[in-house]
């Protein structure tokens, strides 16, 4: 049995696996926006789970949980409705002209919160799993068999 040994204590451990735990948590958290129609032209803005505005860094929604697990795929109907999964989410490696099957984005499900504050509208999302609370299933978790589930195809 191989024996592993790390230059770290468990102290510096521990300190970087909170960190990777706050980076997680950060990429599962709510997000929604905020639709102000005070306006003939609303005004949207990305805002965290307290309707705060959230000015996330470019790579914020590559990472999250909900937005970072949009994959296009290939559904062949001619071979039992076979899903096929490229190399990254874009897709690379799969035939996208539509001869191989129908290009679809395979999009988790998610839960959702909406709340009217006079001429403002809040809509956020959260993951499936969530424990956030006042959030609900979204109605695409029943669509097809009526059962809960965990995430739907779109046309891409």
């Amino acid at each position: 049995m191989a024996t592993y040994t790390s230059a770290y204590t468990g102290e510096e451990i521990d300190r970087r696996l909170a960190y990777v735990g706050y980076l997680e948590q950060l990429n599962s958290e709510p997000v929604g926006m905020k639709i102000e129609n005070a306006t003939s032209s609303p005004k949207v803005t990305v805002v965290d789970r307290n309707g705060n505005p959230l000015n996330p860094d470019a790579d914020f929604f590559h990472n999250h949980v909900i937005w970072g697990s949009m994959y296009k795929c290939v559904i062949d109907p001619q071979n039992g409705n076979n899903v096929t999964f490229g190399s990254n989410p874009r897709g690379d490696g799969l035939t996208l002209d539509g001869s191989a099957g129908n290009v679809m984005v395979r999009i988790p499900n998610v839960k959702y919160r909406y709340e009217l504050d006079g001429t403002d509208q809040y809509i956020w999302y959260s993951p499936f799993d969530s424990n956030a609370p006042y959030f609900d299933y979204f109605p695409t978790c029943y669509q097809g068999t009526g059962k809960l589930h965990d995430h739907f195809y779109k046309a891409a």
